[in-house]
């Protein structure tokens, strides 16, 4: 039987947990084949009341100040015994909802260099599958842009206005598993070869750049990231962020751009 650790992070948006958690009672009951163990990280700054008795699985409440996405996360992970006894362990937003058949789709046998899974994200706002995430590593000179696109918010502003209008997506679509750079933050699948590879990681960034943090840790031990389309998460869009000031969350990306460059591109 496999163990799983959902971690899902909520900032103001109990509404939206609410519907996430009622997705994952749907899945368990689905397949009550694995032992599920779902952490709740509140970063929220006006804190209301969680009930968790009405869960068939396991759920623990950890209220933390405002400590960023991964931050809540790693910030449970070290308040839990035996990290180490997980199969899966899943980083989440809470703006989603989970297929019902997405516990039954994990396989209880896996790649001894599979490090992370990266499922389908269905955003029907955006018309597309976020969960492809980067087939391949960002190039120095792209991240220094994207950067100086950050430092500057006009610039964002005018950009977002102008070449981002007119840019449509085309996407690939794949019935299979494919080999990619990094998967999509909102629902990050590690696996107990992450964790033994790295047990007491942590991002020192309040928000952003998470993927490519991931992607070059992995990267650097030659492990994998997979992308599995048979593992379905429906998207809502960016509830948490989108109730950041624009600003702050530009200075966000900048500083977080800027730590990936210093840390992995020199």
């Amino acid at each position: 039987m496999l163990n799983v650790l959902l971690t899902c992070i909520n900032y103001n948006s109990y509404k939206e947990l609410n519907k996430f958690l009622e997705s994952v009672e749907q899945a368990y009951h689905a397949t009550k084949k694995i032992n599920l163990l779902v952490c709740i990280a509140d970063n929220s700054s006006n804190k209301e009341a969680v009930t968790l008795d009405k869960y068939s699985f396991d759920c623990q409440y950890f209220p933390f100040d405002n400590v960023g996405y991964f931050g809540g996360a790693t910030g449970v992970f070290d308040r839990l015994p035996n990290m180490h006894k997980y199969d899966y362990v899943i980083i989440s937003n809470v703006d989603l909802e989970v297929d019902q058949e997405i516990f039954k789709n994990l396989s209880p046998n896996m790649d001894d260099k599979l490090a992370w899974i990266s499922p389908s994200i269905l955003s029907s706002f955006e018309n597309r599958d976020k969960g492809l995430g980067l087939s391949h590593r960002p190039s120095k000179l792209k991240l220094i842009l994207l950067a100086i696109m950050f430092r500057f918010p006009w610039l964002l502003y005018l950009v977002e206005n102008t070449i981002y209008k007119r840019k449509t997506i085309v996407q690939k679509k794949y019935d299979r598993d494919k080999i990619i750079y990094s998967g999509h933050g909102s629902f990050i699948i590690l696996t107990n070869i992450f964790f033994h590879t790295y047990p007491n990681w942590h991002y020192p960034m309040f928000l952003f750049c998470e993927e490519l943090f991931l992607g070059e840790l992995i990267r650097r031990k030659g492990l994998k990231v997979i992308y599995n389309p048979s593992l379905k998460i429906y998207d809502s869009e960016h509830v948490s962020t989108s109730q950041m000031p624009s600003k702050f969350s530009c200075k966000c990306q900048y500083d977080s751009i800027s730590f990936i460059l210093r840390t992995f591109y020199n």
